[in-house]
């Protein structure tokens, strides 16, 4: 699969920097445990990153911005494409969470809802395959753009040693991994899965991915039935380590994140500062938890919140 080169990212991080595009690292009660609040970025998750790159990089030959979503990639889409009079199809699956799907139409994009089955036979082909057709969720300037996040934690964070980053479709890990590979010589990488259901490292440990049933939980962006083949091959050059959460565990993280420090993050999120939670508690070096995401539905929110609200 195609990967940015170091000049493309270390350029968007620029541009991010004069935009103001950025997140914080936030200190934790674990003095060696961070967490990098990419929720706060605009629509919600670290998305927009990977979309405004895109929006830079490639000039769209056609009116219509079709993208390929379980949710938050297409909100990053609907809102770079309102800001410049762009049509925009968000193609997600059957079931989408009702947040994700108001937020949607509050920039105006059309939603196709289409079974998950199809839309993960249309992932599975490459963004060259789809060619223009589809902004495909692994296109190289969306990966480009989340890789800026890397370059943004070394220069908050310099003596950082581990990220945590939970994994969906392996975008977001892959590019963390070749972001951090660019300044620093050895950045540990964790990878939060769910137990359970827990493709990538049943992928590490079989040396080849493997399908199994899609994961029926409030941990959308965790729920995929397999790794992408292309994402395996170029993700375990990096030898990530995968920690696995419970359901549970995401729910008393997404709770102790809102109770300690103010932030409403959604499943992904919540199961990374798990994982990140044990990873500190095992080391004294320094892990920066990625929380990715911030669309959860409210009344998820309020019943995972409970009376402590």
């Amino acid at each position: 699969m195609k990967l940015p080169k170091k000049e493309q990212i270390t350029s968007a991080f620029a541009r991010f920097k004069r935009e103001g595009l950025s997140s914080q690292v936030v200190n934790t009660k674990n003095s060696n445990l961070f967490l990098k609040t990419e929720n706060s970025l605009p629509g919600g998750s670290y998305k927009i990153r990977g979309v405004r790159e895109y929006f830079e990089q490639v000039v769209p030959s056609k009116s219509i911005i079709r993208v390929l979503s379980a949710g938050n990639l297409a909100l990053a889409a609907a809102i770079e494409s309102s800001k410049r009079a762009r049509p925009c199809q968000a193609v997600v699956p059957v079931g989408l969470s009702e947040i994700k799907r108001h937020r949607l139409r509050q920039y105006n994009a059309d939603l196709i809802e289409i079974p998950f089955a199809h839309l993960w036979d249309l992932v599975n082909k490459s963004p060259d395959e789809l060619g223009c057709n589809y902004l495909h969720p692994l296109d190289p300037h969306l990966l480009c753009g989340y890789a800026t996040m890397a370059l943004e934690i070394q220069e908050q964070l310099p003596t950082f040693d581990a990220l945590v980053i939970p994994y969906g479709l392996g975008g977001l890990a892959l590019s963390l991994a070749f972001g951090s590979a660019i300044n620093k010589t050895r950045t540990k990488l964790y990878i939060a899965e769910i137990a359970g259901h827990s493709p990538l490292k049943t992928a590490l440990d079989e040396g080849r991915p493997s399908k199994s049933p899609k994961l029926q939980s409030f941990i959308e962006a965790l729920g995929t039935p397999e790794v992408l083949p292309a994402v395996f091959e170029s993700l375990r050059c990096y030898s990530p380590e995968v920690v696995l959460v419970s359901e549970e565990e995401t729910k008393n993280g997404i709770r102790e994140l809102f109770n300690d420090y103010g932030l409403r993050v959604e499943g992904a999120a919540g199961a990374s500062y798990v994982a990140a939670k044990k990873v500190a508690s095992q080391t004294t070096e320094q892990v920066v938890a990625i929380l990715s995401g911030g669309n959860i539905s409210e009344d998820i929110f309020q019943k995972i919140i409970g009376p402590n609200l």
